[in-house]
């Protein structure tokens, strides 16, 4: 994959997310999408600890209007398909080694008997 696929899907996803919010929340948001592309899905006590505790009560309708939730975890979905994209490719790119391994070994023995 080129480039760094953070950046490649960030820009235009983000931008409808973060309309109509002040700078402090737009601030919190991108926090909460660093946070995500870590350590994946939050729990509302991980989103506390990033925003802070003072300031939740007052930016979480903001914030929570972006995110999702299932089984007591929250996520902003274009991030959740990004990670779920990247995982799919690393995927696809470890089997395209394997094999490119596979026939160079199987070359190198043929090879060797003769």
């Amino acid at each position: 994959m080129k480039g760094d696929f953070y950046f490649q899907y960030y820009k235009d996803r983000a931008k409808f997310d973060k309309l109509g919010m002040t700078q402090t929340e737009e601030c919190f948001y991108h926090r909460l999408v660093d946070a995500q592309f870590e350590t994946g899905r939050m729990t509302i006590k991980m989103i506390r600890k990033i925003v802070g505790n003072k300031n939740f009560g007052r930016y979480w309708a903001a914030l929570g209007a972006v995110m999702e939730e299932q089984n007591g975890l929250f996520y902003i979905p274009w991030v959740d398909e990004s990670l779920k994209k990247r995982e799919q490719a690393s995927e696809n790119a470890k089997k395209a080694v394997a094999v490119k391994n596979r026939k160079a070994l199987l070359k190198e023995a043929q090879n060797n008997w003769k």
